[in-house]
């Protein structure tokens, strides 16, 4: 009951275009009409031959005038249908697509790239195939059966009767595979997403897996995937190798049926032949949406456990930004009690620190201290489980004027499968300042960016990128320009260039850096040391090692290294 519920809710987020659907049935209508009226026509017709050895010209013609609008009636029917039909799944992508975009990283940290991305194609690939193949079927059929049961009603009454508690048998029959259908295909697509993650995950450490031999491991471990999915494909085909001749063997008992009741009303003289010979005409015209029913019901039990991910997606709740609202001039960044735990493991306890415009801050600390937690929570990525981070009086998650003002240079290369100069450029609504184009042709970082503009960025080596990834948050002029790790890939030489600008352009802004290398954090105007989750020291480099023993410890070891 609850995935038909999640498909029903989905369909009407996406509001069904009244005008299309309303068009679409009055075709289908009309179709039915002229479909059941044909074989009312054949019973005089027939019954004008039989009893008074007369062709009746004017009936032939119109079944042919029939003929011809039944067929330009059921094409027209079934294109405005599947317009219907393209419109809502269209509707739904999009809907869909910005839906993601608002949802908090916690989303994302919860849901593999690889399994997310292999849900949202084929469970929208099901919820599309109903709706675009079945949907339009359906409604053409249901309008058939109803008017092709009204005609039979005027031929005879007892065999309309007759068929429907035929007809009630046969859905009793029908319904209880599509429920097994619908539990075997929700755990089908589950397998294939789990397993689309994982030959991700694979492929984008193919290096590691060839360089420790395990090519053999691997196999085994996606065998056992793939022995599922085979499994759940196997139980498939069974409920469709029994439903298909069930129903075809249904329908020859229930034609063989009305021809022995049609037989006997005839000789008792309740049935003229052509009267006969229409029923038979009109059974015919059932048995096509009777079969294409139990196909339909199978299809709308399959999208409805596709729509319970997709549903899940909507009711999940959108980060909350504000309109950009300028207000004055804020010279800090405060962090107050913050607290921050992720699936219930502490990260971050009471920390408090402000974070000045005019200074290079640097954040330091054992792996795991929550450096990077730190990070992303000033970067509005992550709302604090308590305490704040407010600029301009605002808190940072919520605020787009906050998020107006910040770059952000990335440890891991964060760049989209195009040029060089697109990624530069991503995000980039204004023009860039005289001082940045000029910078950029200067070969800053010894970046050739005049030869390299036009690559494409993915196939750059891993210290290229990361220039990318730094020109990128400088081309914005942001006042603040949050820093993770960024000279990670750069030489020594580009990395004294860019240590040189930042403190250069630091005036006006607020630089704040996670950092492990000892050059990176020596000259900052202000280090903090993060241990186990808390700021443990806070000052400069000559300070911190001469007061703080952890700190001494941290700055050794790397002199050492």
């Amino acid at each position: 009951m609850k995935m038909n519920n999640d498909l029903l809710q989905i369909v009407r987020k996406i509001k069904i275009p009244k005008r299309i659907l309303t068009v679409g049935l009055m075709l289908s209508i009309a179709f039915a009409v002229s479909a059941v009226i044909t074989p009312l026509i054949i019973k005089n017709f027939i019954d004008d031959v039989t009893y008074n050895n007369e062709v009746n010209s004017q009936l032939l013609y119109a079944l042919i005038g029939l003929f011809l609008i039944q067929g330009l009636l059921n094409g027209l029917s079934t294109y405005i249908l599947s317009l219907l039909c393209e419109t809502m799944i269209y509707r739904l992508r999009l809907q869909l697509w910005s839906k993601i975009l608002t949802l908090p990283l916690r989303f994302f940290n919860d849901n593999r790239p690889g399994e997310l991305v292999s849900r949202l194609i084929g469970d929208i690939e099901e919820i599309n195939m109903f709706l675009t193949e079945q949907v339009p079927k359906l409604l053409t059929n249901v309008v058939l059966i109803i008017g092709s049961l009204i005609a039979l009603s005027l031929i005879s009454f007892h065999m309309v009767l007759f068929i429907v508690i035929a007809l009630a048998l046969f859905l009793c029959v029908i319904v209880p595979f599509s429920k097994k259908m619908q539990t075997i295909s929700y755990d089908f697509r589950l397998n294939v997403a789990r397993l689309s993650a994982y030959f991700l995950r694979i492929i984008e450490n193919i290096e590691v897996v060839k360089v420790y031999k395990t090519e053999e491991k691997e196999v085994d471990n996606g065998k056992k995937t793939l022995h599922s999915i085979f499994n759940l494909g196997m139980k498939e085909a069974k409920v469709y190798a029994f439903l298909e001749p069930l129903v075809m063997i249904l329908s020859i008992i229930l034609l063989t049926a009305v021809m022995g009741y049609g037989s006997y009303l005839i000789s008792q003289g309740t049935l003229t032949f052509g009267g006969f010979l229409a029923a038979f005409l009109i059974l015919f015209q059932l048995f096509s949406p009777l079969r294409a029913f139990s196909s339909i019901w199978v299809s709308y039990r399959t999208a409805a456990g596709a729509s319970v991910f997709i549903h899940s997606i909507f009711s999940f709740k959108s980060e909350v930004t504000e309109e950009l609202a300028q207000g004055p001039k804020q010279d800090a960044v405060e962090i107050r009690n913050l607290t921050f735990s992720y699936k219930e493991t502490p990260v971050l306890k009471k920390v408090n620190i402000e974070l000045k415009h005019g200074e290079v801050v640097a954040v330091v600390g054992p792996s795991g201290s929550g450096k990077s937690t730190l990070l992303k929570l000033l970067l509005g990525l992550y709302s604090p489980d308590s305490g704040s981070i407010l600029y301009n009086g605002e808190r940072v998650s919520h605020s787009a004027f906050y998020k107006s003002k910040i770059g952000y240079i990335p440890q891991d290369s964060l760049l989209f499968d195009a040029s060089v100069e697109t990624n530069v450029f991503y995000g980039n609504e204004t023009k860039s300042s005289d001082a940045f184009l000029t910078l950029l042709h200067q070969n800053f970082m010894n970046f050739d960016y005049e030869s390299l503009k036009d690559e494409f960025a993915p196939n750059l080596s891993g210290g290229q990128k990361q220039r990318v990834n730094i020109l990128r948050a400088l081309s914005k002029e942001r006042e603040i320009i949050y820093l993770d790790e960024p000279t990670s890939n750069l030489d020594s030489e580009s990395e004294a260039i860019l240590q040189k600008y930042l403190h250069r352009n630091v005036e006006n802004k607020l630089v704040v850096i996670i950092a492990h290398r000892l050059s990176t954090i020596i000259n900052a105007d202000r280090i903090i040391f993060l241990d186990n989750g808390q700021v443990t020291g806070e000052g400069t480099h000559h300070t911190l090692y001469n007061t703080h023993q952890k700190y001494r410890s941290y700055v050794d070891f790397q002199v050492l290294q």
